[in-house]
Order: C-alpha cells, then structure tokens, then sequence
C-alpha cells in the first residue's frame, strides 16, 4: 500500500531503516548484489505545503522488543524533524468476505474525529492490535506527538489490496491528497491468480496419503489483529 503511495505520488527515497530485530536474512537485488531485510523511508513535499513521510518495511518484526525499539527510535527521529502527526495502517481480521470498513483509534479526538469524517469507524473498545501499528500510536501518546492507527476489515490470511484501498482512500480524503488507485486494480488481480494458484498447489499436497497429515499439522491461521 506504502509503496504504492510512493510511486504513484513520485516520492524520493530518503533512508533505511535496519534493525537486528528483523530476520537473519538477505535478499539477493536486480544487480546481483544482497540487502539485509530493511525499513525504507520516503519523502514528499507537498503543494500545501509540509511533508509527507513513508515509512514500509519488509516485514513484521519477530521480536516484541524489536517492535519497541523501532518505534522509539522512528519516534526520536519524528520529533527530531519537526514531526506534527504520525498515522499508521494495518489489519482487523473479519470472517466476512464482503467486509469493507476500515477502523481507526487515536491520540487525540479532533484526529480520531477528522478521521471518521473521511470515513473510517471508530474501533469498538478492546480491539486488538498486534504490531508495531499500534505499539508506535500508543507511545506517540505517550511522548505527546498526535497519532492515529488505521485498521482495514481483511480476512488476513493473503495480501488484501482491496483492504490495503480503503486505507488509502481515507488517507487520501483525511490530508487533501489526489491519488490514481487505477493501478491497484491490476494488482488486485495478480494477488488474486497467485492465490488460486497457490490453493490448487495446496489442494494437490494434502492429496498425498503421506504428506496430508503433515500439511494439515503445519497449517496455522494467519493473524493481523
């Protein structure tokens, strides 16, 4: 979804973010060369005026001490810059295939306000929210910097970009952005063809006398939030 935003809105890409928290693992680039799993940080100056950061990463963090870590430090370098409002995004896994809402909390209520407006629902009190999305939002609270935790109904066990447009659609109207989500439709369909793919591969599998059971004991759930 991030990345999407970057593109689409011709943002520069300002920094990394590395962390021993993220899996002891390299990724092999276009050049041949290798990376460490990372954070990417992208920049845009607004015709408004102000700008706009993105922050995506790799990966979830499997540490609980590297999602503190992270969001402290990504929170010292918000202040540093003269950061005026952090909004973060994830899931809120539904049951149901035709869910479309996108849930919000917040620091502050004329931020959680400005936010239904654009067309998010409050999130129902004791919603879970697994992650560096809302560990970063409550710490922001915490060291007075407005926050925000955007959270779109996904059944959480594929990439959704259905759920990944709400988000984008509310960040969009909330800061006055323009944005094509055109391309997102073409994106929607490749994730869809991999998933059928995947299932036939999968359906195949636990045909298998000998590998059934081991397929169906190694399968677990997915969770978002």
């Amino acid at each position: 979804m991030l990345k999407y935003m970057a593109k689409t809105l011709d943002c520069r890409l300002a920094g990394f973010v590395t962390s021993p928290y993220f899996s002891a693992q390299a990724v092999v680039t276009k050049s041949g060369s290798a990376r460490l799993m990372r954070g990417e940080l992208y920049l845009k100056t607004l015709n408004a005026g102000g700008d706009l950061l993105l922050f995506t990463g790799d990966e979830h963090y499997e540490d609980i001490g590297g999602e503190y870590d992270t969001a402290v430090n990504i929170l010292r370098f918000f202040k540093r810059c003269g950061g005026r409002m952090i909004i973060t995004a994830g899931g809120h896994v539904s049951p149901a295939e035709s869910a479309s809402k996108v849930y919000c909390f917040s620091t502050e209520r004329s931020l959680l306000e400005g936010l239904v407006k654009a067309g998010a629902f409050r999130a129902p009190e004791g919603t879970p929210v697994v992650g560096i999305s809302g560990v970063l939002v409550s710490l922001a609270g915490l060291r007075g910097v407005p926050a925000a935790c955007l959270l779109a109904e996904t059944p959480g066990l594929y990439p959704d970009v259905r759920a990944a447009r709400n988000v984008v659609k509310i960040v969009c109207s909330f800061l006055g952005l323009e944005l094509d989500l055109g391309g997102l439709d073409a994106e929607e369909q490749r994730v869809a063809r991999l998933v059928k793919e995947f299932e036939k591969r999968y359906e195949a599998l636990s045909q298998s006398t000998s590998l059934g059971s081991i397929v169906r004991e190694l399968r677990r759930p997915d969770y978002v939030s």
